[in-house]
């Protein structure tokens, strides 16, 4: 295919696959997609080890990196930001019996004692933790890095482009892609609601044509339930560039 996607990154097809594993973001880019590792979930150590590992097994094909980097983080009076802990006494007292609740009516079970909880304060949630990982992708290769949480702070937008790297946004709203837009992203992930719910209640098919049209000539991907060539071709007919999948 020729479209924006595929110059910009040197293409076969415009598919971006959203992965935390690094196998499959090697076999999607060698397939003439785009790999993209999720990040969030690595220390910066152990990130450090899988960039490592897809640059030497990647064969020169292009991929990206996930980060969650909002613009704004929760600080305290000293203007750093909160501890985990001081962030937990932010939660309205009601939220526990609403979350209970809420699992009770559709069937949710408890954990049980073998999930392994993972601490919020080792992940890329924390700026401190977030900002590790940012510089650790600037020590690889990707030809591109998405933010997942909101329009990225100005600095690091300044940052990819001076490395000659491209800058995409998540988005649920036409007035979050114009954040996006605004805030120096080279394109916008069109986030519906079948992806996770990460970013709101409005579905693919609904928001992708809404985003596409306020940012043109941006390009736009769709995300969402697309799990087949018949909806990657009407997330192209609605304006979408490419299409970004996960679960699948």
């Amino acid at each position: 295919m020729r479209n924006p996607f595929c110059e910009m990154f040197g293409l076969d097809i415009p598919l971006f696959a959203f992965s935390h594993c690094r196998d499959v973001v090697v076999e999607v880019s060698k397939a003439g997609g785009l790999g993209v590792l999720g990040a969030v979930a690595f220390a910066p150590e152990k990130l450090e080890e899988e960039l490592r590992w897809i640059d030497r097994e990647i064969g020169g094909k292009p991929y990206a990196v996930d980060l969650v980097i909002p613009a704004r983080f929760v600080r305290g009076n000293s203007d750093e930001e909160l501890a985990v802990d001081k962030l937990w006494d932010l939660v309205p007292p009601n939220h526990g019996a609403f979350a209970r609740e809420l699992c009770d009516r559709y069937s949710v079970p408890p954990l049980g004692d073998s999930v392994e909880v993972v601490k919020t304060d080792e992940l890329g949630w924390k700026e401190s933790i977030a900002r590790e990982q940012f510089e650790t992708a600037m020590a690889h290769s990707p030809c591109a890095v998405i933010n997942a949480l909101g329009a990225p702070p100005a600095d690091i937008v300044e940052k990819i482009h001076a490395r000659g790297i491209k800058v995409g946004g998540l988005a649920g709203r036409v007035r979050h892609a114009l954040k996006q837009r605004d805030a120096g992203v080279d394109f916008v992930v069109a986030h519906g609601h079948e992806a996770a719910g990460h970013t709101g209640d409005i579905t693919t098919m609904v928001l992708m044509p809404q985003i596409a049209a306020a940012l043109a000539p941006m390009p736009v991907l769709a995300a969402g339930g697309i799990g087949s060539g018949a909806q990657m071709a009407a997330a192209l007919m609605l304006g979408a560039h490419g299409v970004w999948t996960g679960s699948l």
